[in-house]
């Protein structure tokens, strides 16, 4: 899919950004969230890739006996590594639990991969129905490089064009191909959709452009945040 020096040196360049990027993630969601080893976490969107790379939070997380994991994939691949984790299973719609069931919600580049706007919106309610404090991230729709295939400004193309360069590209997977880039003013679109005013964007920037979106909403009983503005 891509080959040569350049796309070589544009991958490692990429690891470089992206392992500064989870790790200015993590700090953000313990000094928003403060979670302790009593909290029922779910994580939702977990994918059976055993690449360290992946799975970052749920790699990361030292209370994972509290984890289940919210899934479309089988994850046979990789329960053995997690072997404390509660894997459950669903078919993208309604989440499978009462509300209020969880004290902390984390989907990290979930959002985007979804479906349309109104399965966003859906998404972002059942999140909110099931979990008292939420931490998201998406990519943001507007920084200039595509992050999936590292190529600058395809995804200001109309959908359906979008879409054929990725599949051109390789990216043929569904999770692409149903791929829903949002904004910021578009997350707070969905956000007022489900009626979540309290929740907080946070923009983390690369090279002083914004190029993800952290979408926080933290429970009145976790006591006020650690880390500053929204800008």
């Amino acid at each position: 899919m891509r080959q040569g020096r350049p796309w070589r040196r544009l991958d490692l360049w990429m690891k470089t950004v992206l392992e500064g990027y989870r790790e200015a993630v993590s700090l953000r969601f313990e000094a928003e969230l403060r979670p302790t080893a009593a909290d029922r976490v779910l994580t939702i969107g977990m994918h059976p890739s055993a690449l360290p790379s992946v799975n970052f939070f749920e790699h990361r997380y030292p209370w994972k006996r509290r984890l289940t994991a919210l899934c479309i994939d089988d994850m046979a691949p990789v329960a053995a590594s997690f072997p404390e984790v509660r894997f459950v299973y669903y078919d993208g719609g309604r989440f499978p639990f009462r509300d209020g069931c969880f004290d902390i919600g984390v989907a990290s580049a979930v959002l985007e991969h979804v479906g349309e706007f109104e399965r966003q919106v859906a998404f972002l309610r059942e999140v909110s129905r099931t979990c008292r404090s939420f931490f998201l991230t998406t990519p943001n729709r507007w920084f200039p490089l595509e992050v999936h295939s590292y190529v600058p400004f395809i995804h200001y193309l109309p959908d359906r064009a979008f879409k054929r360069v990725l599949g051109r590209l390789g990216f043929t997977d569904r999770d692409y191909q149903e791929m829903h880039l949002l904004s910021a003013p578009e997350v707070e679109a969905a956000l007022a959709r489900v009626g979540c005013p309290e929740a907080r964007i946070f923009r983390q920037r690369v090279a002083g452009l914004t190029g993800n979106l952290l979408v926080v909403r933290r429970a009145p009983e976790r006591g006020p945040g650690g880390v500053g503005a929204t800008g």
